[in-house]
């Protein structure tokens, strides 16, 4: 009889290590908790202030693209895909002031 328990628990002893192994991983890699007073703590130094970009002239503003027949039912999302803004800092002075637009 103490040859069969033996065996069982050679046999138990690679489940048991991967589920330690898995639950050691799951605490480890747990996303920190924070109380609602400090996600609005770390907002509040953040100001924004909303501006209008000034576009290239001649530049036509459609919202939604002129795409091929096939794809007329997805129209709305092919013209949402690919734009985009970028706020940087690219000549230096320390602001970000220069805008990136990229329009399909």
């Amino acid at each position: 009889m103490p040859t069969r328990s033996a065996g069982t628990l050679r046999k138990l002893a690679p489940v048991a290590f991967v589920l330690l192994l898995v639950l050691g991983l799951f605490v480890g890699a747990r996303l920190p908790a924070a109380s609602t007073a400090e996600p609005t703590s770390l907002a509040s130094r953040f100001r924004f202030t909303e501006m209008p970009l000034a576009l290239p002239p001649g530049l036509p503003m459609h919202s939604v693209r002129q795409v091929n027949p096939a794809y007329q039912q997805i129209r709305s999302w092919i013209s949402s895909v690919g734009a985009a803004i970028a706020i940087n800092d690219l000549d230096g002075g320390g602001i970000p002031d220069d805008v990136c637009l990229v329009d399909t």
